[in-house]
């Protein structure tokens, strides 16, 4: 295909219908990159801009500068589409009622010396230990 006889408006609209086709990301990086890749379709074109005459150079090259600017911006909009899109998949399956009532911890936990001291008891009963309560010194006053 020769670029005089490129109609712009029929790769935009060509374009704009394949990305609105598009369900995924990495579909359309790689559209992306076919379009706007270094080997891709628009560089071709404006590789083929050196065979042209100084005549014709600006009118055609402003019709594919255009091209360029409005396919970034299908591009750009399209991400934003599809990363909205995921981000509402993954939220309505994430759901949470907030009106349920809280998980409930506890009041606490135990003192790490009274689970020592009762681990101690434990080992030590069957050898015929007790447990006593009372003061630790016993003193004369």
């Amino acid at each position: 295909m020769s670029i005089r006889s490129t109609d712009f408006t029929v790769l935009r609209d060509e374009l704009s219908s394949t990305i609105a086709a598009l369900a995924t990301k990495p579909e359309l990086e790689e559209l992306k990159r076919a379009w706007l890749g270094k080997e891709g379709r628009i560089k071709a074109l404006f590789a083929e801009l050196r065979s042209l005459t100084n005549e014709e150079k600006p009118k055609i090259a402003e019709g594919l500068n255009l091209l360029r600017i409005q396919a970034d911006e299908l591009f750009s909009s399209a991400e934003s589409r599809l990363n909205s899109s995921s981000l509402l998949a993954a939220l309505s399956n994430q759901w949470i009622d907030p009106t349920l009532p809280g998980t409930n911890y506890g009041m606490g936990g135990r003192h790490p010396i009274t689970e020592v001291e009762q681990k101690i008891v434990s080992i030590l009963r069957p050898f015929g230990f007790e447990n006593v309560y009372g003061p630790e010194i016993e003193t004369e006053y």
